[in-house]
C-alpha cells in the first residue's frame, strides 16, 4: 500500500510556533509527487483522502510511492515531529507493507529493497513501517549511507484491522535517537506499538522529504495494502507535538 499529502485545513507553512505543515486532502497543496499517478494512487479533493493503493508483481519491491517536499528544504538534523491522521486500511494481503519515511531523497528506498524499480536508490532516511506476513508487524529503522539497520526489533503483536482509523507518530529526539507510535487514539494515548528512544547513527542527516512507499517482499505472489489518509504534519526543531 502507499501513502500521500498530508495535511489540516488545506495546508500551512508557519514561520514560527505551531506545526510548519499542516495539510489535509480537501486541496491539492502541489507539494506532492506520485510515481505512478492512478485513480487508486492519489489525492481525492472531493473525500478529503489521499487514496493509497500497494500492488505489486511477485518480483518484489516497490512499484508506487510518493513524496512531500513539505518544507522546501532539509529539516533539523536533530529535532522534528511528523503525524498522520486516519490511516485505514480497506484491504491487506500476506507479505506486504506500508512504508513511511522522512528521507533525503524524494524516491529513495532502504537499501535492502534490492529489487526496487529504477530509480528507487538508497539515501539517508529514516523510516517506520507497518506490514502484514501472515501476522501483523511494525519495524523502526534507519538507511545510513546506504546501508540499513533496524532501529528496534519487530513487534509481532501490534494487530491492526481493516475499515479502522490509525494515527502515527515519529519524533527525532536528538541527532542519535528517535521515537515511533502508532495505535487508534489521536492523542496518541494506549498506542498498539510505543518505542521509544531508539538509537541511530548520527550520521543521518540531510533529511527532506516525507516518503510513503509500499513493498510486496520478493518471492511471494502479488499482493495489496490498499486505504487512506486523512491529513499530516510536520514541526521543525522541536521533540514535542506543538
Amino acid at each position: 500500500m502507499e501513502i500521500y499529502n498530508v495535511g489540516f485545513l488545506g495546508s500551512t507553512l508557519s514561520a514560527g510556533g505551531g506545526w510548519d505543515y499542516d495539510h489535509d486532502f480537501s486541496t491539492d497543496d502541489g507539494l506532492w509527487s506520485f510515481n505512478d499517478p492512478s485513480s487508486t494512487n492519489q489525492v481525492d479533493t472531493s473525500a478529503g483522502l489521499l487514496r493509497t493503493d500497494t500492488t505489486t508483481s511477485n518480483t518484489g519491491g516497490i512499484n508506487r510511492a510518493c513524496s512531500g517536499d513539505i518544507m522546501g528544504g532539509t529539516v533539523s538534523d536533530t529535532a522534528w515531529v511528523v503525524q498522520i491522521d486516519s490511516l485505514n486500511y480497506t484491504t491487506k494481503n500476506n507479505y506486504c507493507n506500508n512504508h513511511f519515511s522522512m528521507s533525503a531523497s524524494d524516491y529513495s528506498m532502504p537499501s535492502y529493497q534490492a529489487a526496487s524499480p529504477s530509480g528507487f536508490q538508497p539515501a539517508d532516511l529514516i523510516y517506520f513501517l507497518i506490514y502484514h506476513s501472515t501476522t501483523d508487524r511494525s519495524r523502526l529503522g534507519y538507511s545510513a549511507g546506504g546501508s540499513d539497520g533496524d532501529g528496534d526489533m519487530v513487534c509481532s503483536t501490534d494487530t491492526f484491522s481493516t475499515s479502522t482509523n490509525y494515527y502515527l507518530q515519529s519524533i527525532r529526539t536528538s541527532a542519535t535517537s528517535v521515537t515511533y507510535q502508532w495505535g487508534a487514539n489521536s492523542d496518541f494515548t494506549s498506542p498498539t506499538v510505543d518505542i521509544a528512544n531508539t538509537v541511530i547513527p548520527s550520521t543521518i542527516g540531510g533529511l527532506r522529504y516525507l516518503k510513503l512507499g509500499n513493498l510486496v517482499y520478493t518471492g511471494f505472489s502479488e499482493g495489496a495494502m490498499v486505504g487512506s489518509i486523512t491529513a499530516a504534519r510536520f514541526a521543525d526543531g522541536v521533540t514535542t507535538p506543538p
